[in-house]
């Protein structure tokens, strides 16, 4: 594996439903990213701008982030 990159699997961005209402976003394998949202067109809209954020940040330290390995999975409140 080079160091500009991640490793070739998919991401999983979790939208997890919150009891207090609202869903808190984040994906395990990119430390920092988490985001939220009123509703979940909201936090999808939120989501992905964070990922492209994300991605122009890694992009700037020389590393790749290739945003169609992402994969949504979603959670109820437990």
């Amino acid at each position: 594996m080079e160091n500009s990159q991640l490793p070739e699997t998919e991401l999983e961005l979790l939208f997890e439903r919150q009891q207090e209402g609202g869903y808190h976003v984040y994906c395990p394998q990119l430390p920092g990213l988490h985001t939220e949202g009123e509703t979940l067109e909201e936090a999808q809209s939120n989501a992905r701008e964070a990922l492209e954020l994300y991605a122009e940040a890694m992009a700037e330290e020389g590393k790749k982030l290739d945003l169609a390995r992402i994969r949504p999975h979603f959670r109820g409140p437990q």
